[in-house]
């Protein structure tokens, strides 16, 4: 039991891939997540240090209805790329940057290795851990924002994510790799 930041780090350490893509017991990817999330990607091209790359997400009931859909709005371009220089300050200023939730970030293994930009094991942080890591990843490299729903997450009463044992790891480690490299 190393809690939420805890597994976040273990299952990113473990991870071989350039880019992670996370994905917590409450959230589902829709069919066209990962291939999405790439083509922009690649449409920005590496000349950006994009340090993480967030798309929108549905909110879902336990059993799978849509409690409330994420609508794009008029004149709002299907991806913005945000810089490192402006995000944390949009964030700050309750801009719509994109979102802190772990689900719908694709981030990049080298930013979090090579900056030491693990996700912060705060126990004075009751639910915001996810927002506070959002700030320390847009801090180091530009955001890219995909203005689509390609998650949904669902609202649970209880969170498995942070009660993950270290003989559970493995089996959620070799479950993502396949999707992340």
């Amino acid at each position: 039991d190393h809690g939420q930041a805890g597994n976040t780090n273990n299952g990113i350490r473990h991870a071989s891939g350039r880019w992670i893509k996370l994905l917590h017991d409450a959230a589902i990817l829709y069919p066209t997540c990962l291939e999405r999330i790439h083509a922009v990607l690649r449409q920005v091209g590496d000349e950006h240090a994009v340090s993480v790359a967030c798309c929108r997400s549905d909110t879902l009931s336990p059993t799978g209805g849509v409690l409330r859909r994420w609508t794009h709005s008029d004149g709002q371009p299907a991806a913005e790329l945000v810089s490192s220089r402006y995000a944390v300050l949009a964030m700050y200023l309750q801009e719509d940057v994109g979102e802190s939730l772990p689900s719908s970030l694709r981030i990049s293994r080298d930013v979090v290795v090579s900056r030491h930009a693990w996700m912060p094991a705060r126990e004075d942080f009751v639910s915001v851990v996810d927002t506070h890591w959002a700030i320390r990843l847009a801090s180091i490299g530009d955001r890219l924002i995909i203005n689509e729903s390609l998650v949904g997450k669902r609202q649970e009463p209880e969170s498995i994510t942070g009660r993950i044992t270290d003989t559970g790891i493995p089996v959620f480690i070799a479950s993502t790799v396949d999707v992340v490299v």
